[in-house]
């Protein structure tokens, strides 16, 4: 089997949309509009915030907003450069500000960061943790959610894994990402 072939590659992963957990998006949207627009996706690395963000996106153009994107870790260890001054020159009501990453940011740079968002429509970031904003989704992940992915990637054939899922959640403390990703060694 070629690597890109295998349905745990991880371009396939990046795919995977985010799995809402007990409510419908259109319930969440509202909560989030009654919040101001204003939120934090709060949990643990491999529970699916960036795949929440990435679905999130699209949802927010279609009610009208210009969405901006920052995502940090990886590669992109800080923001770009003139951020700051890019987002007072674009502030409007229409602006969804999406930031992925915030731990990447020391505490200055993250309180500048909120306040060059203050003028925009909306701002949602991404943590491992509760911090300055209201948390307005919390992501956890289940041995089950991790079987359910699985299957979806394999395509319904999941002879032998369900097992097999339950010891890598364990083994990775609930980070399906890992998960997955051990999944494609295997």
């Amino acid at each position: 089997m070629r690597a890109r072939d295998n349905p745990f590659a991880t371009h396939r992963l990046d795919a995977i949309p985010y799995q809402p957990q007990g409510e419908t998006w259109e319930t969440s949207l509202g909560r989030l509009e009654t919040m101001g627009w204003r939120g934090a996706v709060v949990g643990p690395e491999g529970s699916g915030k960036t795949a929440l963000l990435h679905d999130l996106a699209p949802r927010l153009e279609a009610l009208g907003f210009t969405v901006r994107s920052f995502r940090l870790g990886g590669r992109d260890e800080a923001l770009p450069k003139g951020v700051f001054e890019r987002l007072a020159r674009e502030a409007s009501p229409r602006l969804f500000i999406l930031l992925d990453g915030t731990e990447q940011l020391g505490a200055r740079t993250l309180r500048r960061f909120l306040h060059s968002a203050s003028s925009s429509g909306g701002l949602v970031v991404a943590r491992h943790r509760e911090g300055p904003l209201p948390t307005w989704v919390t992501c956890k992940t289940t041995p089950r959610l991790l079987r359910g992915l699985a299957k979806d990637l394999l395509g319904g054939d999941v002879d032998g894994i369900e097992t097999l899922c339950g010891e890598l959640f364990e083994a990775h403390c609930g980070n399906v990402r890992q998960a997955l990703l051990d999944l494609y060694e295997i």
